[in-house]
């Protein structure tokens, strides 16, 4: 199993988020039972290059080496059912009372694929946090695209023979 690296970084503010004013739930098959269509749809929408998790974190000693209750496309970052959580867990669990929910945070597989991730917790009617939905998103393709094309475009003109070199006619031809 993989472990994923996640790191908040310019994640939209969660309380602004409609999701943060979710109503809580008492169990994981509770909620598994109203977001697995869901997760699948997700999953579906975007492609295989988009994991979606729902972490089970309602044990009172979470082991959050085994916390994955459902994934869609859990080839992006190799785990499956029963797999690990991020490095983002730990913080999560032992901060009860802060709101977690996160959008857009950037997020590392094991062999250090870019993913851009959002994550949403679920709490009980006491307020402890009992799961977690995460979306992965794998932006290392977008990335790969993105260098190819650079590379076709002309280069800045700064950088351009034409702007180191003059002809007569104000053109530089090579």
């Amino acid at each position: 199993m993989s472990e994923v690296d996640m790191t908040l970084t310019s994640a939209q503010p969660a309380e602004d988020h409609p999701l943060a004013r979710m109503g809580t739930y008492e169990s994981v098959d509770e909620i598994l039972a109203v977001f697995r269509p869901a997760m699948h749809a997700m999953a579906a929408a975007v492609g295989p290059g988009c994991e979606v998790v729902l972490h089970d974190l309602s044990a009172p000693d979470v082991d959050l080496g085994h916390t994955i209750a459902a994934i869609e496309n859990g080839h992006v970052t190799g785990r499956e059912v029963g797999g690990p959580s991020s490095s983002l867990g730990a913080g999560v669990l032992h901060n009860q009372g802060a709101e977690h929910n996160a959008f857009g945070y950037r997020g590392f597989t094991a062999d250090g694929r870019e993913l851009r991730c959002s994550s949403v917790y679920f709490r009980n009617s006491a307020g402890r946090i009992i799961a977690a939905l995460c979306i992965n998103f794998d932006i290392s393709t977008i990335q790969r695209l993105q260098s190819l094309l650079q590379g076709l475009l002309p280069p800045a003109a700064s950088d351009s023979p034409s702007s180191r070199t003059s002809s007569s006619a104000g053109t530089s031809w090579l």
